[in-house]
């Protein structure tokens, strides 16, 4: 299922098919909800578009929040609102801020 936002009201819209998704798609800022840099660490949140929750019966997981960079590197959360990713967008944002040194966090082994 594709999903629209309108980052103005924060009504999330049933997109009829593939191709209404990709119109929406074009335009990265409509679905950018917030962007932060801290350091050598970037917090960016935004809308996806699709449901990435894949629970029958379950609120759509429609928001993420992920970090790019520096300790949290990589880490990331995922929403059903955009208040919700609002909130944790915050929350990231507070925690990358804490370290009072941002470092690198090795890269996981696979």
């Amino acid at each position: 299922m594709y999903y629209s936002w309108d980052k103005k009201t924060d009504k999330i819209t049933k997109l009829r098919d593939v191709l209404e998704f990709g119109r929406m798609f074009e335009d990265n800022e409509a679905r950018r909800v917030d962007y932060t840099v801290v350091g050598d660490a970037h917090v960016s949140t935004v809308f996806l578009g699709l449901d990435h929750g894949f629970e029958k019966g379950k609120k759509p997981v429609l928001f993420e929040t992920m970090v790019f960079g520096g300790y949290y590197d990589e880490e990331q959360e995922r929403y059903c609102t955009a208040e919700e990713a609002r909130m944790g967008h915050a929350k990231w944002v507070k925690r990358v801020k804490a370290l009072k040194e941002s470092k690198p966090r090795k890269k996981r082994k696979e």
